[in-house]
């Protein structure tokens, strides 16, 4: 990447055409292009906010990458970091280096004014949103991952199945589970009737 305007016309179309086809979130990066912004693309207002939000209309999750990341610890202490990519539009923050020191972080710079509340209810408004979208999709729409993790799991360590689901040729949702607490799934879905976590 260049510029913006190289970025615009050649690495930024496919995640263009992603979010317009109603990609529900993104991930960030840490990385620098100069000629945008100094900060990290995590913890940049102008990437984040002025040009994801702002230029191309992105209104799903922001997610950062995990910050214990070298590409943020070498340039930002880590209650540093936590601020600055919610000051910069991030919606949720992956790994950061101690969840205690960045909850309180993130404590002080509301109460010093630094990081507004209604910054943060944004974010929670388009977490509340994701979640909403995922519980009314029928199953056979999401990932198993999102539906339940020991679907996905390898086949040793999968609890016992019954037979595959017609429209798949994985593993089943559906099982015969080996233990009532092996999978918290309440019911089947409506569409698929594969069990849903």
């Amino acid at each position: 990447m260049g510029d913006l305007d190289f970025w615009r016309h050649g690495d930024g179309l496919p995640f263009e055409f992603a979010w317009r086809s109603g990609v529900d979130a993104v991930m960030t990066a840490h990385v620098v292009v100069p000629q945008v912004d100094a900060e990290v693309a995590t913890c940049s207002y102008r990437w984040l906010t002025e040009i994801l939000r702002g230029e191309l209309g992105f209104d799903g999750l922001i997610i950062t990458d995990a910050l214990m990341m070298a590409g943020i610890t070498r340039r930002y202490a880590p209650d540093v970091a936590v601020v600055k990519a919610l000051q910069a539009g991030a919606d949720l923050l992956l790994m950061p280096v101690d969840a205690v020191g960045a909850i309180a972080a993130i404590t002080q710079a509301v109460a010093d004014g630094a990081l507004s509340m209604k910054r943060l209810d944004a974010s929670l408004e388009r977490i509340a949103h994701a979640r909403q979208k995922i519980r009314n999709a029928p199953c056979c729409a999401l990932g198993n991952w999102i539906l339940c993790p020991i679907a996905a799991l390898p086949a040793p360590l999968r609890p016992l199945r019954s037979k595959p689901h017609p429209t798949r040729s994985r593993a089943p949702l559906r099982s015969s589970w080996r233990s009532p607490t092996a999978c918290p799934c309440p019911s089947p879905c409506s569409n698929c009737r594969k069990l849903r976590c």
